[in-house]
């Protein structure tokens, strides 16, 4: 062993890896110096691996028990950093204390205290994170005791158990780890966002790096679902961001670095909105929905959850925004010489089939509307148990016989927005004023194409007898019965206003949107996946 060592200690680098087998067996790489240097608890000249764990909980601490051994503090963190991991939150207090204390009789013996003063750090931790409190530091007391007293605005004090949930996370986490971490040691935190809103985040990664990375020589590792923390690092030099995939869906590198390297990725990050949701290098998918709703992106996370952690789902408002927004994404990426990077999934709405002109990488659901997907009579049933206490319907096809009474109350509605739409169109594209741009006179330039598009458009207007429209009324009213006396009504119909008329006729007090999450709910406790869904977004995935 000792020859291998002083051999391997000629080389420059030294590389490690432990492999994790399937059956549980683990294929260690032979490495002498880490072999040797796991082995040896030498905190002070090696530094340690401290690992924080997610359950950290913050009770009332009295002070007790102060060793002022040096010896005895060393065994404390040994046993905390090897076994009573989740015990390194307890006796914070006493620990201050005894820093405190350790720090006076250096004082008293002629000798400062090595390194940044705790109290100093302490009282810039308030002023980063509590600006309104002062925390006056360890106070001893005329009765003998300490005191750690926290000022507020108004002059009262309190004592420092008298915080917060939050704010104990970032005060005690901190003393934790400032106390019991050595220098040239490598921090793994768990989730620093616990117990914290985002305000108290402000700043948290700065403070860190600067007092527990660069005074300590540290290294810092954590692991957040934090969008707030994950933009205060974004983009800043002093630390790298990494997405974690899961070992089912990474061919390669678990570990993806998150760089904001082009102005596009930069477009994309800020679309996604989540960064804590953003997956480096993915398809990006836009969905109709506003961001604040985002109704159709949830749809498709719910019932398709393992889609939604293979692509960045953004809602992009209504359908025109949504192909206007892709159209300028793909271009962009196609110029960067990036392909099949951008997606757009819309609702089908009254379109009967795609339009020629339509890209490769532009999708529409197979439905009306992606409610549609949820006119599942079993999981509506369910939907109105949870709501109403008890079950207005004694079977399933009940269900969609009331769902189909609601979708035949639209036909008037739905012929009469046809016939509109149809009128529009035919009379805007009646008008086509243009001129020759050459043209010294503009205004008689124009005056040909105006008169033109003014015959054109009473051409139209006489076509549109009242007795023309009463023959396409028919035609579409007997389009959307021959729907109804079939399935094609669940498709061809608009979901959103069948449901919207559904919970009017048959949950009275219940409002669309608590219903449409119920059945929502029911879908994905089912596993229900809409095959119309599921076909759409194979492709996607497949491109």
């Amino acid at each position: 062993m000792h020859q291998d060592l002083v051999q391997a200690l000629e080389e420059d680098t030294h590389e490690l890896s432990v492999e994790v087998r399937a059956d549980g067996s683990l294929n260690v790489q032979h490495c002498p110096p880490a072999f040797v240097s796991f082995r040896a608890y030498e905190p002070e000249d090696l530094g340690i691996i401290e690992y924080h764990s997610a359950s950290r909980t913050y009770t009332r601490q009295p002070v007790q028990g102060i060793n002022l051994d040096p010896q005895s503090f060393e065994d404390q963190r040994r046993t905390q950093s090897l076994y009573n991991w989740q015990g390194k939150y307890q006796n914070v207090k006493t620990e201050l204390a005894s820093g405190y204390l350790r720090a006076l009789v250096a004082r008293q013996s002629g000798q400062e205290p090595e390194g940044e003063d705790l109290n100093e750090t302490l009282m810039e931790l308030f002023r980063t994170f509590f600006p309104d409190k002062v925390y006056e530091g360890v106070q001893p007391t005329p009765s003998g005791g300490l005191e750690f007293p926290v000022r507020l605005p108004g002059g009262e004090t309190h004592d420092i158990d008298e915080m917060s949930s939050g704010e104990k996370e970032i005060l005690y986490g901190y003393l934790r780890l400032r106390n019991s971490t050595p220098r040239g040691s490598v921090i793994l935190l768990d989730e620093p966002e616990l117990h914290l809103n985002p305000s108290l985040l402000q700043g948290f990664a700065d403070f860190y790096y600067r007092h527990l990375g660069v005074a300590q020589g540290n290294q810092l590792w954590m692991v957040t679902h934090s969008d707030t923390l994950l933009r205060q690092a974004l983009g800043n030099t002093n630390y790298r961001i990494y997405h974690m995939l899961g070992a089912s869906t990474s061919a390669g590198n678990q570990a993806s670095e998150v760089l904001l390297d082009d102005d596009l990725e930069r477009v994309v990050v800020d679309l996604v909105g989540d960064l804590a949701g953003y997956r480096p290098h993915a398809k990006v998918v836009v969905l109709e929905g506003s961001s604040e709703d985002g109704f159709d992106e949830r749809v498709v996370r719910r019932l398709f959850p393992e889609v939604a952690k293979r692509v960045n789902l953004v809602s992009g408002g209504p359908k025109r925004r949504v192909r206007d927004l892709y159209r300028v994404l793909n271009d962009a990426a196609t110029t960067a010489g990036l392909s099949n990077r951008f997606f757009a999934i819309t609702d089908k709405d009254s379109e009967t089939h795609a339009t020629a002109e339509m890209p490769t990488q532009e999708f529409s659901w197979p439905v009306y509307h992606i409610e549609n997907f949820l006119l599942e009579p079993t999981a509506i049933r369910r939907a109105c148990v949870s709501l109403l206490g008890s079950d207005p319907f004694d079977s399933d096809q009940r269900v969609l016989d009331a769902l189909k009474d609601s979708a035949e109350e639209l036909v008037d509605s739905l012929v009469l927005e046809r016939l509109r739409t149809e009128a529009n169109n035919e009379l805007v594209n009646a008008i086509n004023v243009a001129g020759d741009p050459e043209s010294s006179d503009p205004a008689r330039a124009l005056l040909p194409a105006i008169s033109a598009s003014v015959e054109r458009v009473k051409a139209v207007a006489a076509a549109c007898t009242e007795q023309e429209l009463a023959v396409r009324m028919e035609a579409l009213r007997a389009e959307y019965e021959g729907a109804l006396a079939s399935d094609r009504w669940i498709s061809d119909f608009p979901g959103r206003r069948i449901l919207k008329r559904f919970v009017g006729s048959w949950l009275d007090g219940v409002a669309y949107e608590t219903f449409r999450n119920a059945v929502i709910d029911k879908l994905a406790s089912d596993d229900v996946r809409p095959e119309g869904m599921r076909s759409v977004l194979d492709r996607v995935l497949d491109a």
